[in-house]
């Protein structure tokens, strides 16, 4: 029994080892939140009033914490906007598609449980576009298409 011990013991911590890698699984082909708006625009997508939001100015308290966005614009699309949801369309980075799949399954959530709340959400590599429902699924998809080249 005191042969096995060790082996015991190296099994155990090789699957712990490899869920730890899977399960924060960094993403190699990281895009900034910058080019994406970037391409958006090169796209002749309606963009505008872009914020860029900083740890100090983010309304959710979340850039840079612990398992959350790494960056964060808020935009408009000047087919949508309205007094109610300015800015209503964002761009989340992430480091690690556990983390972006982790938000992107919370804001489902939210969305499913409140119809005034729905939203588009779309994940690209390490993006997480978030747009307003506001949008046709016509207008959606013409970001979505964007996202997805990049």
């Amino acid at each position: 029994m005191k042969k096995l011990l060790p082996i015991i013991f190296i099994f155990i911590f090789g699957l712990f080892a490899c869920n730890s890698q899977t399960s924060q699984k960094t993403i190699e082909s990281n895009l900034t939140a910058t080019q994406v708006i970037d391409a958006f625009k090169k796209a002749n997508l309606p963009v505008s009033d872009e914020l860029i939001y900083t740890e100090e100015s983010d309304p959710n308290h979340l850039l840079n914490r612990p398992n959350q966005y790494t960056q964060k614009i808020n935009f408009d699309d000047k087919r949508a906007t309205n007094n109610e949801s300015p800015l209503g369309n964002s761009i989340e980075i992430f480091q690690n598609s556990e983390d972006l799949n982790k938000r992107k399954t919370y804001i489902e959530t939210i969305s499913k449980s409140m119809s005034m709340l729905s939203e588009y959400d779309f994940a690209h590599k390490n993006v997480l576009l978030r747009l307003n429902h506001i949008l046709t699924p016509a207008q959606a998809n013409e970001y979505e298409t964007v996202l997805n080249g990049l």
